[in-house]
C-alpha cells in the first residue's frame, strides 16, 4: 500500500519500522526513496543512505530481485 506522509516522521517511528519482519520504504510524492527498513536492507542489500533520494522503481528490479 501507498501512504502519503507530510509531516515529517519522529525518530520513534522509525525506530518502530526497523522492528518489522517485513520490508518497507517511505517515498515521497515523486517516488523518490526516503527512508527503508532494517529488513529492506536484509531483503534486499540497500541501506537508506544508498537509496535515499532516488527513485524506487530503480531497486524493484535487477540481479537482487532475480536471486531472490
Amino acid at each position: 500500500a501507498i501512504v502519503e506522509v507530510r509531516a515529517p516522521r519522529p525518530v520513534d517511528v522509525m525506530r518502530a519500522l526497523d522492528h518489522l519482519p517485513l520490508g518497507v520504504a517511505l517515498i515521497d510524492r515523486g517516488f523518490n526513496v526516503e527512508y527503508i527498513n532494517a529488513a529492506y536492507t536484509r531483503l534486499l542489500g540497500w541501506t537508506t543512505g544508498q537509496v535515499r533520494g532516488r527513485l524506487a522503481g530503480e531497486f524493484l528490479a535487477g540481479e537482487r530481485i532475480e536471486a531472490l
